[in-house]
């Protein structure tokens, strides 16, 4: 399994899992939190939009991560539930979150967002 969670754009993402998928490796594609690099990324910020192009693949899973760029060692830094939940809704594939979780909001996030894979 490998990990794409840099600025990979949607046709990269697509064309690198259908390749790796190929030879049997499995695929997850980070979602930037932040809405800039959604655009970068998938030329769009429009969550529905996203995930269509993501299950539209082979990608396996789909991550989640509060963290970006500079912000990558901040632990100031919260899941944002709304996001998870609007994904967990909408995707054919399993989600995955991370980033901003901490024991400090661990029960809370177990309480708002049922996902199984943290």
């Amino acid at each position: 399994m490998i990990q794409l969670h840099y600025k990979e754009n949607v046709n990269d993402t697509k064309e690198l899992a259908e390749k790796l998928a190929s030879i049997g490796v499995e695929t997850i594609k980070s979602l930037p939190a932040k809405e800039e690099s959604l655009v970068e990324q998938f030329n769009t910020a429009n969550i529905p939009e996203v995930i269509d192009m993501l299950n539209d693949s082979q990608v396996k899973e789909i991550l989640i991560d509060q963290r970006h760029g500079s912000q990558v060692t901040s632990s100031n830094l919260s899941l944002d539930v709304k996001l998870a939940n609007e994904v967990l809704k909408l995707s054919e594939k399993p989600v995955i979150i991370a980033g901003g979780i901490k024991v400090e909001n661990l029960t809370q996030i177990l309480d708002e967002v049922p996902c199984e894979n943290i």
